[in-house]
C-alpha cells in the first residue's frame, strides 16, 4: 500500500472531538508568551498523544517535509559536537538547550503537517479562527498596554514600542499578521458579524502589529494585505470584486482617521518617524547588524559545521539577525542550505495553493502571505524559533498533502458496478 492512500485507524468521533478541543485551546492561548513554560506548549505535549490517538496517516508530502527538517536536525546535532559541555551563552540558553528547542519547533512543523492533511477544511477553518481570536486578545493587550490601563506599559521591553504578551515587540507584531488577514478575507467573502469582524481586524492590527513599531512586521504585513487581495481578486467573482474595493476605499479612510490621531501626538509623531529609517543606530557600523552579517559570510564559507548553535553571539556579540545566516552558522553547509529548500519548498507549495482551485485554496490565500512575509522578514530578524512560523509550514504542507490526496483519488477509475 502506498504512502498516499495510507489509512487513518482508531479514529473517532470522539478523537476527533478531543483532537479539535485540545488544538483550538492551544491556538487561542498562543499568544500568551511572556510566561514560560507557557500555555502553548504546554498543550502542545498534550496535543501528541490525542493525535496518536485519533490517528495520524503518513503521506509522501508530509514525508518530503519531514526529510527535509531531519536534515537540518541531524546537521545541528553534528555542529553541535564540539559544544555539547557549553555553559550558558546569553539569553538563559546554552548550545544544547538551543538544540533541543530547535528540535521541538522542527517537529511541531511535522505534526501539524500530519494533523491539517486530514479534515483539511474543517481544522485548517478551526486553526484560523481561534489563532484569529489569539491576535485580537494580543492586540486588546497591547492597546491596554499602550494607554498605560493598570501599569501594563511599565512591563514593556522597550519604551515606546508594545509587546503586549509576548517579550518582543517585533514578535507581536509579526504575530498578528495572520489573523488579520484572516478577519479581513473573512470580511470580503461573507457580510455576516462585518462590524465584529472589522472591530476585532482593526484592534489586532493597531494594539498588535502598529504599535509593536516594528519595521519588518509592518512591512510583511502590507505584502499579506497586497497578496491577499490580489489573489482575491482574480479568483473571486464581481460580487467579491466590489468588496475588495469598498474595502480598500474604508482602508483609506480609516487609514486617514488614523494618521490625523497620531499627528497630534508628538510623541508617536517622533517614535514613527525613527523607526521608519531604513537603517537604525545598531544597524550600521562594523559591529553593527549589518557589519556583523557581512563579517560573518567568510567565516561560515570556510566553517562546512558552522559555528555552531547558539554560537554567533560568541563571535558578533550579537545575534545574526539574518535567519538564513543563522541557518549556516548554527547547522553548518548542509542545515543552511536544508533551510533555505524549506523555505523556497514552502513558499512555491503555499503560492500554488492560493492559485489553484481547490478546497483549499482561501485558506491559503491567507496562510501564504503570512508565511511569505516571514521568509523575507528572515533576511532581517531571527524567525527560526518562532513557534507560529512553524505552524505555518505545517498548514501549508498539510493542505498541499490533502490536495493531492483529493487529486489523486479523481485520477483513480472508479470499479463498474456489478
Amino acid at each position: 500500500m502506498s504512502l498516499a492512500t495510507y489509512p487513518v485507524h482508531r479514529r473517532t468521533d470522539q478523537t476527533e472531538k478531543l483532537l479539535r478541543v485540545t488544538l483550538g485551546l492551544m491556538l487561542a492561548l498562543s499568544c500568551v508568551s511572556f510566561i514560560e513554560p507557557s500555555p502553548y506548549e504546554f498543550l502542545f505535549f498534550v496535543l501528541i498523544p490525542v493525535s496518536l490517538l485519533n490517528g495520524l496517516a503518513v503521506t509522501r508530502t508530509t514525508m518530503t517535509l519531514f526529510f527535509i527538517l531531519f536534515a537540518i536536525v541531524v546537521a545541528q546535532f553534528f555542529a553541535l559536537i564540539p559544544y555539547i559541555q557549553y555553559r550558558v551563552v546569553g539569553d538563559g540558553l546554552t548550545p544544547s538547550l538551543y538544540t533541543i528547542y530547535t528540535v521541538y519547533l522542527y517537529s511541531s512543523a511535522v505534526l501539524f503537517a500530519l494533523i491539517f492533511s486530514h479534515d483539511t477544511d474543517a481544522r485548517v477553518t478551526l486553526a484560523l479562527k481561534t489563532y484569529a481570536f489569539s491576535c485580537v486578545f494580543a492586540g486588546a493587550w497591547g492597546i491596554l498596554s499602550f494607554v498605560n490601563f493598570m501599569g501594563l506599559n511599565e512591563r514593556e521591553p522597550i519604551d515606546g514600542r508594545i509587546a503586549g504578551p509576548f517579550k518582543d515587540p517585533n514578535v507581536l507584531g509579526s504575530y498578528c499578521i495572520m489573523g488579520v488577514l484572516y478577519l479581513t478575507q473573512s470580511m470580503l467573502l461573507s457580510r455576516r458579524h462585518t462590524p465584529i469582524k472589522l472591530a476585532g481586524m482593526l484592534v489586532a492590527f493597531i494594539g498588535g502589529t502598529f504599535f509593536s513599531m516594528s519595521r519588518g512586521s509592518l512591512g510583511a504585513m502590507m505584502f499579506g494585505f497586497l497578496f491577499l487581495l490580489t489573489t482575491t481578486w482574480f479568483t473571486g467573482d464581481r460580487r467579491v470584486r466590489r468588496r475588495i474595493v469598498s474595502g480598500l476605499t474604508l482602508m483609506v479612510v480609516l487609514g486617514g482617521l488614523g494618521a490625523a490621531i497620531i499627528a497630534t501626538s508628538s510623541d508617536m509623531v517622533a517614535n514613527i518617524t525613527m523607526r521608519a529609517k531604513i537603517e537604525q543606530e545598531y544597524d550600521g557600523g562594523v559591529t553593527g547588524r549589518f557589519g556583523n552579517q557581512k563579517r560573518s559570510i567568510p567565516m561560515l564559507l570556510s566553517a562546512p559545521f558552522g559555528l555552531g548553535p547558539f554560537r554567533f553571539p560568541v563571535y558578533f556579540q550579537l545575534q545574526p539577525h539574518n535567519s538564513y545566516i543563522g541557518a549556516f552558522s548554527d547547522a553548518g553547509w548542509l542545515g543552511g542550505l536544508s533551510f533555505l529548500i524549506m523555505a523556497l519548498s514552502t513558499s512555491f507549495l503555499g503560492v500554488r495553493l492560493a492559485l489553484k482551485r481547490s478546497p483549499f485554496m482561501r485558506h491559503a490565500q491567507v496562510v501564504t502571505p503570512a508565511a511569505l512575509g516571514f521568509f523575507l522578514q528572515a533576511l532581517q530578524i531571527d524567525i527560526d524559533h518562532w513557534r507560529f512560523v512553524f505552524l505555518m509550514i505545517g498548514m501549508i504542507w498539510g493542505m498541499e498533502s490533502a490536495r493531492r490526496a483529493i487529486r489523486a483519488r479523481q485520477s483513480t477509475p472508479q470499479a463498474p458496478a456489478l
